[in-house]
């Protein structure tokens, strides 16, 4: 079965670079979220913070595997970390 060509304004026409910062960025918007709406001092609140500390490594090591554009391009903004 032929493969469909990605519509070219889609996410998935995207380079792959830009879509993992995507979806770090989308990550990190549903952490913060949690953040926002959990009780403080809570198991499930320290697992947020845990949540946010492994997606910086993440970053960390996508940056130096090359596969996130550098800092401030590509429309992933700021940095996790």
């Amino acid at each position: 079965m032929p493969q469909r060509m990605p519509d070219p304004g889609s996410e998935s026409a995207a380079p792959p670079q830009i879509r993992y910062a995507l979806r770090l960025q989308q990550a990190v918007r549903a952490l913060d979220l949690l953040r926002q709406e959990l009780p403080a001092n809570t198991p499930a609140a320290q697992y947020v913070h845990v949540g946010f500390a492994t997606l910086g490594r993440l970053e960390g090591a996508l940056r130096a595997a090359h596969l996130l554009p550098p800092p401030g391009r590509g429309g992933e903004g700021r940095p996790i970390s």
